[in-house]
């Protein structure tokens, strides 16, 4: 597994909204397509605007700490048909239980518990996750400049030349 940060919310020029993830190494980037109303979620938090009543992801957090529950991690899982899935991983009483959620959920519930976000290996690999910062044309090996035109064939094909 791989610690992540969430890097920006970006919006491409068909209004199709992301959230790049960015590994806390700052070597490789991860655009997940999210609704707009999960990237409005998770934007709210890290602008640090706090709503005058509790929005969703506020609820849940709120829930948790109520039950002596706490989010302990979120990872995304897997990528299965273009589809990213993810769990929240909840500890209770010394108890711990993984929850299935779609990825945007839970990260807009890490950003508001504190909680580390994690991308597994296996989903960096086939996402053809992008180098934030590659090397000179000299430096990269094979597999690496593969993955850069991996990564450039997605954005072209998703429309993502113009993020805002």
């Amino acid at each position: 597994m791989v610690e992540v940060i969430v890097q920006a919310i970006a919006m491409d020029q068909n209004d199709n909204h992301f959230v790049i993830l960015r590994d806390v190494n700052g070597s490789r980037g991860l655009p997940i397509l999210v609704g707009p109303w999960e990237a409005r979620a998770i934007d709210i938090e890290l602008q640090g605007y706090k709503p005058p009543r509790p929005m969703t992801h506020d609820l849940l957090r709120n829930i948790l700490e109520q039950v002596g529950a706490r989010v302990r991690r979120v990872v995304v899982t897997e990528l299965r048909d273009m589809t990213y899935f993810a769990i929240i991983n909840v500890e209770r009483e010394g108890v711990e239980q993984d929850i299935d959620a779609r990825p945007s959920d839970a990260i807009a519930l890490a950003l508001r518990c504190k909680a580390p976000i994690y991308v597994a290996d296996k989903v960096l690999e086939e996402a053809g996750a992008y180098l934030i910062d590659p090397p000179s044309a000299r430096q990269q090996d094979r597999e690496e400049q593969e993955e850069i035109e991996r990564f450039r064939s997605l954005l072209d094909d998703a429309g993502l030349d113009d993020l805002e």
